[in-house]
């Protein structure tokens, strides 16, 4: 129960976990995780739901989130349930994560790849190997 007190847990994690902890046939282990379910104490959809949420608004994408959810052992029919109720605008999420992590500055399109070498106004287009290149220029020039 104090599993499930923490965060959601797919019924596979569950019975890792629960495996892990106990020396118990996995036969009781799964009826365990059934009876939880039965309760409405454990639900895969609740996980898909609460975790493509979480992820979503951390700036992951669509795809790794089904990765993700697939590793837990969640059905591919929930997780699509999942991501049907959330009906995310994905390029809405990736633009809010742009500007998160850069600032306002936002990609316009190709006119915006013409100026790859301004990297103090856009830093997504910082190259250290380049930066490297360029310092060591600056060296060999004033000796």
């Amino acid at each position: 129960m104090d599993l499930l007190a923490r965060r959601e847990h797919s019924q596979l994690e569950l019975q890792r976990k629960l495996a892990k902890r106990f020396e118990v046939a996995p036969e009781a282990i799964q009826a365990a995780v059934e009876r939880l379910t039965a309760q409405g104490l454990q639900s895969d959809q609740r996980l898909a739901e609460a975790y493509l949420r979480s992820r979503s608004n951390s700036g992951q994408g669509p795809l790794k989130i089904q990765a993700e959810l697939r590793e837990k052992g969640v059905d591919a029919e929930i997780v699509q349930r999942a991501f049907k109720v959330a009906a995310l605008d994905w390029v809405q999420v990736a633009t809010e994560v742009l500007q998160k992590r850069f600032g306002t500055a936002t990609f316009e399109g190709p006119a915006d790849a013409a100026n790859e070498d301004d990297v103090e106004n856009n830093p997504a287009r910082h190259n250290p190997d380049r930066d490297k290149r360029r310092n060591m220029q600056a060296r060999q020039t004033r000796f």
